[in-house]
C-alpha cells in the first residue's frame, strides 16, 4: 500500500505529522490506518489520534487524556514504524537531496 506522510505543522519545538497508508477504493485512495502523530524535537513522539475504517480515536479532547488510547495508539505507533523501517521506508531531507 502506498505510504503518505505529510507536515501539518511545524514549531522550533515539536512537529506535527499524518502518516497513513492508503489504499485504492472504488477509484478512490482510502487512508486505512491514518495517525497523527506529534514530533517532540528534543524528547521523541507520541501519537494523537488514530483512524481507520473504524473510526478514530483520539488521545487529548476537551482538556482531558484519554490514558487506555494514549498508551494503546504509542504501542500501535511503535509497532508500525519498526515495520516500515524493516520494509525499508526512511526520511530523507527533501532539500538537501535536492541539492
Amino acid at each position: 500500500m502506498a505510504l503518505g506522510l505529510d507536515v501539518l505543522y511545524s514549531s522550533k519545538t515539536e512537529v506535527h505529522l499524518e502518516l497513513a497508508h492508503h489504499f485504492e477504493q472504488n477509484g478512490v485512495l482510502v487512508p486505512d490506518p491514518d495517525m497523527e502523530i506529534c514530533v517532540y524535537l528534543v524528547s521523541g513522539a507520541e501519537a494523537l489520534m488514530f483512524h481507520n475504517q473504524s473510526g478514530f480515536r483520539y488521545v487529548y479532547g476537551e482538556g482531558e487524556v484519554d490514558v487506555r488510547a494514549q498508551k494503546s495508539l504509542n504501542e500501535f505507533l511503535h509497532i508500525w514504524l519498526v515495520s516500515l523501517k524493516q520494509q525499508g521506508h526512511c526520511l530523507i531531507n527533501i532539500e538537501r537531496s535536492a541539492a
